[in-house]
C-alpha cells in the first residue's frame, strides 16, 4: 500500500503487458476457462494453457501416471514418486475454442501451449492458436525423460527447426519450453533468441 493505494504490479513479458508478474505454468489447473478464471481471481497476470499435443495418443491417454521409486534399502521406509501428466484431452478445434472463450471472458493474457511431431504440425497448430486469439505461444519442445535413441545434438537441431517453422508461421510471441538435459542450455537460449524466440520456459 502506498498512500492508501495498491502498488501497481504491472510488468512486461515477451512484449505483453501483464497486470501482475505471476504466470501460471501449463498444467491441469490451466486447461479450462473455469480454471483460468480462478487463476485470474487469485492475481495471475497470465496463464499457459495445458499443452495440446499433435500426437493423438497423448490426448486419448493423458492422465497422470505414478510410480513409486524406492531407495535401495530392505525396509523401504523412504520413497519418492515419479509422475508425469501428458496433454490436454482436447483436439485442436476444441482447444482453439477454449482460447476464444477465455479471451472473450477474461482480462489476463492467454498463452497457448503446443507439442508437435512434424514440422507441418508445428506450423498449422501455431496458426490455429493465433487465429483463435492466443496472446502468445509456448512451444513444448522439452523432453526431460527422453528416449536413449536420440543424440543430444539431434534433439537440439529438432528444437531449432521447430522454432524456425513457427516463427515463419505466426507473429505471436513464441516461448520454447526447453529441457534441463540439453548439453548447454545457455547456448540453446542464445540460439533460440537469434532465430526469433521471445523468451524461454525453464524447465519442464
Amino acid at each position: 500500500m502506498k498512500g492508501g493505494e495498491m502498488v501497481s504490479l504491472k510488468t512486461r513479458y515477451v512484449g505483453l503487458e501483464l497486470a501482475s508478474p505471476l504466470v501460471v505454468a501449463s498444467a491441469g489447473i490451466t486447461e479450462t476457462l473455469e480454471r483460468m478464471r480462478k487463476a485470474q481471481e487469485c492475481g495471475a497476470g497470465a496463464v499457459v494453457m495445458k499443452s495440446l499435443f499433435e500426437n493423438e495418443l497423448n490426448r486419448t491417454s493423458p492422465t497422470p501416471r505414478f510410480k513409486i521409486l524406492r531407495h535401495d534399502s530392505r525396509d523401504y521406509k523412504t520413497f519418492s514418486f515419479f509422475s508425469y501428466e501428458q496433454a490436454s484431452e482436447w483436439g485442436p478445434d476444441r482447444y482453439a475454442e477454449e482460447i476464444t472463450r477465455a479471451k472473450a471472458e477474461l482480462e489476463i493474457k492467454i498463452i497457448a501451449s503446443i507439442n508437435c511431431v512434424t514440422l507441418n504440425g508445428w506450423a498449422s497448430y501455431a496458426r490455429k492458436m493465433e487465429e483463435a486469439g492466443a496472446d502468445a505461444l509456448e512451444l513444448n519442445v522439452s523432453c526431460p525423460h527422453g528416449s536413449i535413441t536420440f543424440a543430444g545434438r539431434e534433439v537440439e537441431e529438432n528444437i531449432l527447426k521447430a522454432v524456425r517453422v513457427v516463427r515463419e508461421a505466426v507473429t505471436l510471441p513464441i516461448i520454447p519450453k526447453i529441457s534441463p538435459q540439453l548439453t548447454s542450455p545457455l547456448n540453446m537460449v542464445h540460439n533460440l533468441k537469434q532465430i526469433g524466440a521471445n523468451g524461454v520456459t525453464i524447465f519442464n
